[in-house]
């Protein structure tokens, strides 16, 4: 049992209208009626002017005209000064530096498949580009990275570079960050080929 604050009448929980998990403290009955009366139907009328100004706010928001101001808006705060701190800020975080990685393949038509995390914040992502497969990525120092020069289009260096970056991959410690580890490895492939 449950008493209408409205009506003040005692009548049983079924007679009451849920909200959520509890019961609304009108009952059915004047519910109805305050629905009929003025009151009621300019509250239902501004209910539904609200939600028609929501729903077209949201399309405005889908038009080219709309997009095209946030273009510009964007393009805008790029060329601040605050814009390129907080761009360059984000460039240079671990998200940032993983997404630039995957447009970056994207654009060149590679796979990213990422075999290792980033360590460092001086990482870089190597494609290893192996026969059949252009997806596979090892992030590397940028130093070892940048040691031999390499292109995936003319299959020059290649080799050099993938062996470079699987051994550190295998064993990471082995670059200390001075270039002597490297070139050491590096004088033990050429002597190899």
């Amino acid at each position: 049992m449950k008493t209408c604050s409205k009506c003040g009448l005692e009548l049983l929980e079924t007679a009451f209208y849920k909200s959520g998990n509890k019961l609304r403290s009108w009952c059915k009955n004047c519910c109805k009626d305050y629905d009929k009366s003025d009151s009621g139907r300019a509250r239902t009328t501004k209910h539904a002017k609200t939600n028609k100004r929501k729903i077209s706010n949201n399309r405005h928001a889908k038009t080219d005209k709309r997009r095209l101001s946030n273009a510009k808006a964007s393009a805008k705060y790029a060329k601040s000064n605050k814009g390129k701190a907080n761009i360059t800020k984000y460039n240079k975080s671990d998200v940032g530096r993983a997404i630039r990685a995957r447009s970056y393949a994207k654009r060149k038509g590679f796979g990213f498949i990422g075999i290792n995390e980033n360590r460092y914040k001086n990482e870089e992502w190597h494609h290893l580009h192996l026969e059949n497969n252009n997806s596979f990525c090892i992030s590397i120092p940028n130093f070892i990275h940048r040691l031999i020069s390499h292109s995936s289009f003319g299959d020059i260096n290649m080799d050099e570079i993938n062996a470079l970056a699987i051994q550190y991959w295998i064993d990471p410690y082995i670059y200390t960050g001075d270039d002597s580890a490297v070139e050491i490895i590096f004088g033990e492939l050429c002597q190899s080929r």
